[in-house]
């Protein structure tokens, strides 16, 4: 009989990265939930990064989808950058914990908010009876800054770990300005205002958790009084608050603006001071013959 070879199967390789799909859609009502009848929306720059570090984009297609693909497991952050004309109904950050051989989802809502419709005023009907009119009073002019409303945790707006400072102001006495970023769990981050404007601005700053709790807060940077600096090891990886207020809360106005910047740091060791060696001394050699002379 003739010897039949059995052909040895080829094992399959196990995947070792992993997979974020995504995608951006029109909340057309404003609700954060996506429903039927509500478009995804093409065109849309979404960042990833990593460790801090943006490291690749996608734009989204006609469907609304990105993906990013052969990912190694770690946790990534996704960002869909702002679209002119649109406000995000939903979180446009999110950190997704890849593992290999797993495809993560997330979605981004963004909406046109309605334009607000003035209401009509009544005329008044004149008399016959002349009446002093009185001098109008001069009312200030609005100029709360771009990022305006954020005066809340709900409201806060995000500012990127690395990226450019951004420029606010607070344009009314008791004004409150709230920021957020992402936490890398083990790195340091210097967390600074500075460039501040107008006279009396001294700010406040305050780094909370998720929760609203308080871990750290400065008034004086002590290398740039007045402005504010926070040096923080984040713990866990994770969501982190900024809250920027004035010293005085009777300080506002358009002048008092300052810049904020978020950025990764790496402290300076502290150097080992190197023990100093006693001073040898030298006593005189007396040589004496076996008399004692």
């Amino acid at each position: 009989p003739t010897n039949t070879m059995t052909p040895t199967p080829t094992s399959t390789a196990t995947p070792t990265t992993g997979i974020i799909r995504g995608l951006v859609w029109n909340d057309r009502n404003g609700d954060a939930v996506r429903q039927e009848g509500e478009p995804p929306l093409a065109g849309v720059t979404i960042g990833i990064r990593y460790l801090g570090i943006e490291f690749d984009t996608r734009v989204t297609a006609g469907d609304g989808s990105f993906v990013f693909a052969g990912l190694l497991p770690g946790d990534y952050t996704v960002r869909a950058y702002d679209i002119p004309g649109f406000a995000w109904t939903t979180p446009n950050m999110a950190i997704i914990p890849v593992q290999a051989n797993t495809t993560n989802f997330i979605e981004f809502g963004a909406w046109i908010p309605p334009t607000a419709t003035a209401t009509p005023t009544a005329t008044s009907t004149a008399t016959s009876t002349a009446t002093p009119t009185p001098t109008p009073t001069a009312t200030p002019t609005p100029c709360p800054d771009a990022y305006e409303p954020d005066d809340s945790m709900l409201q806060a707006k995000w500012i990127e770990a690395g990226g450019q400072p951004q420029t606010h102001n607070h344009h009314q006495p008791g004004d409150v300005d709230y920021l957020k970023f992402v936490g890398i769990a083990g790195q340091t981050f210097r967390i600074r205002t500075f460039a501040l404007g107008g006279a009396g601005n001294d700010t406040v700053l305050t780094l909370l958790d998720s929760a609203g709790a308080v871990l750290a807060q400065n008034d004086d940077d002590p290398l740039n009084p007045p402005a504010s600096r926070i040096d923080f090891t984040c713990p866990e990886t994770g969501t982190y608050f900024l809250r920027v207020e004035q010293k005085s809360p009777a300080v506002g106005g358009c002048s008092i603006t300052y810049q904020i910047e978020v950025r990764t740091w790496v402290p300076t060791p502290t150097p080992t001071p190197t023990p100093t060696l006693a001073k040898r001394g030298w006593l005189p050699l007396v040589i004496k013959d076996v008399q004692g002379r």
